[in-house]
């Protein structure tokens, strides 16, 4: 897929999920407004919650498609959302093996580990991405 119509299939998929909130947040408020009404039946009710649990169902798939094109896109140097997150991403993917290993030979005083490592780490990889 070429960056065009990843960036295009990437919009297209955001504005879906978008309608999506939008649906089960009306949805919801019709759900409200039935409450008040005495000859609506739990039937009612329950067609209510089974679209609302379509709708949820439908939101997931559109966030498991937009993982998979934000990956796609940190792999071909696409930019989707015009954002500067792409280049942390990048560096993190295209890195990854190496980042693990520098952080392994790291060795701290038990129990200041996990604290040292995370100051460590983000200074690390601020110096290295200024260099």
């Amino acid at each position: 897929m070429s960056a065009v119509q990843l960036k295009q299939h990437f919009n297209n998929m955001k504005k879906i999920q978008e309608e999506l909130k939008e649906k089960i947040e009306r949805i919801g408020e019709i759900s409200e407004e039935f409450k008040t009404f005495p000859s609506v039946t739990k039937d009612h009710f329950e067609k209510i919650e089974q679209m609302i649990r379509d709708c949820e169902h439908e939101m997931k798939e559109c966030k498991k498609s937009l993982v998979g094109m934000y990956k796609d896109a940190i792999m071909e140097g696409v930019d989707l959302d015009n954002t500067r997150l792409l280049k942390v991403f990048q560096f993190f993917f295209r890195n990854a093996a190496q980042i693990t290993y520098w952080l392994r030979c790291i060795n701290l005083p038990r129990g200041s580990t996990s604290i040292w490592v995370i100051v460590l780490a983000t200074a690390f990889i601020y110096l290295w991405a200024i260099l």
